[in-house]
């Protein structure tokens, strides 16, 4: 039978502050918006404003107490560098007391036995003001199997982070490749002064080259490539939006069509979509004027905050939260979600609102656009999709083994499956 042990005689809660200001160096920001990417970021310590916990030398793990609905586990491995490691005052630091211990500790730490009781605990009304505290997060317990079967759960654990860590950076090499071709393409319009050079474009076939001006024209809004035009979003893509059924009527939830709201995109750190936390009934679809999205729609969360993006690998159903792009239209999904993502300050100059900004579908179709020849964009369509299949390739990778984690680690730790 499995026991249970508080953490705080595993591990010890590292909590040793500084106010960056006073440094004045170069350091890794463990901030939570960070753990999306678990990659830190490079920053000056002058440019971080709030106290931060200096982060200890040895490997340890990060659990935020922020929020804890969307759990949140970094583990940290050991500094061998000279850079100064802060983090988010949100991050519970967790030192393990043996070190041999921190492959279970950090599978137990991810699990739902110890979400559970984190949710448990919650002070606030928010979630951007729920959070754990710190004196109570040391007295929360987890599992604890013989010591056999800690470690050979611990490796297991490991051996499917370092596999879902990899899935991710995969994804986010190819999310790269996209956004440097695009800016490269249609914003820096490196092919065209390559051409007007007397070059060919670096990396570029000759056929794809050919495609591209060689020269500059004066418009309106400075120089541009000769031949593309500047017009309006609207006059290019056909924009659409959503709607919730009544949550009252049980008649329109929980059916066989997917229904998303933005909720799902600040949950989520893949830009592709396969899945939804919600589903509605054939009933509850008549309520939404926009129906049923076909795949490869490209969605815009419009408020609160604008910008969460996403391509829909799934048919879907949105609510009022979205603006979105379905594929009816010449300018292709891949070449829209780009388009989107560097002209974000654009979009956010055509919101309104005060207190929550929001972009409406009118407002939105008046954004000025400068249209490349349609054979570019089918180019860089051809170029890009398969970046796009490897993403959902990546993500259905990820899930799997999520859902392969999830689904046997506590069940290993409670005994009721025997480790061999």
């Amino acid at each position: 039978m499995t026991s249970e042990i508080i953490l705080e005689e595993l591990a010890s809660l590292h909590d040793v502050k500084i106010n960056p200001q006073n440094i004045d160096e170069v350091v890794e920001h463990y901030s939570i918006p960070a753990w999306e990417s678990l990659t830190p970021d490079l920053v000056h310590s002058t440019d971080i404003e709030s106290n931060k916990i200096v982060l200890p030398d040895e490997e340890h793990i990060l659990v935020s107490c922020l929020n804890p609905s969307t759990h949140k586990v970094w583990r940290v491995t050991k500094n061998n560098s000279t850079i100064k490691r802060l983090a988010s005052t949100e991050w519970a630091v967790v030192v393990p007391h043996n070190s041999e211990e921190t492959d279970y500790i950090n599978s137990a730490l991810e699990g739902y036995f110890f979400q559970f009781q984190m949710n448990s605990y919650v002070t606030g009304t928010t979630n951007s003001h729920q959070r754990v505290r710190k004196k109570d997060f040391m007295n929360l317990k987890i599992q604890f199997p013989d010591k056999k079967n800690r470690k050979k759960i611990g490796k297991a654990h490991k051996l499917i982070r370092e596999k879902i860590a990899l899935s991710k950076k995969f994804s986010e090499l190819n999310s790269d490749y996209v956004s440097a071709l695009f800016r490269s393409w249609f914003i820096d319009f490196d092919p065209v002064k390559a051409r007007a050079e007397g070059k060919v474009p670096f990396g570029m076939d000759e056929e794809t080259a050919t495609q591209f001006p060689d020269s500059f024209e004066d418009s309106e809004l400075g120089p541009v490539p000769a031949g593309w035009k500047w017009g309006y979003l609207g006059d290019c893509i056909s924009v659409v939006g959503g709607g919730t059924p009544s949550t009252k009527n049980k008649d329109f939830w929980g059916g066989k069509y997917n229904w998303t709201s933005p909720k799902d995109l600040s949950n989520s750190n893949s830009i592709i979509m396969l899945d939804t936390e919600r589903t509605i009934t054939e009933e509850g679809l008549t309520k939404i004027s926009s129906g049923l999205l076909p795949e490869n729609t490209v969605l815009m969360s419009s408020r609160a905050p604008i910008g969460y993006l996403a391509l829909t690998k799934i048919p879907v159903a949105i609510n009022q939260g979205y603006i979105a792009i379905p594929p009816k239209n010449n300018m292709s999904p891949n070449f829209m979600l780009s388009w989107i993502h560097y002209n974000m300050p654009l979009i956010e100059a055509y919101s309104s609102g005060s207190t929550f900004p929001e972009i409406s579908k009118k407002e939105f179709r008046k954004l000025p656009i400068l249209i490349p020849p349609s054979e570019l964009i089918e180019k860089f369509n051809e170029k890009t999709t398969p970046s796009y299949d490897s993403m959902e390739t990546s993500l259905k990778q990820m899930n799997s083994l999520k859902n392969t984690r999830d689904a046997l680690l506590p069940r290993l730790m409670s005994e009721e499956l025997k480790v061999n």
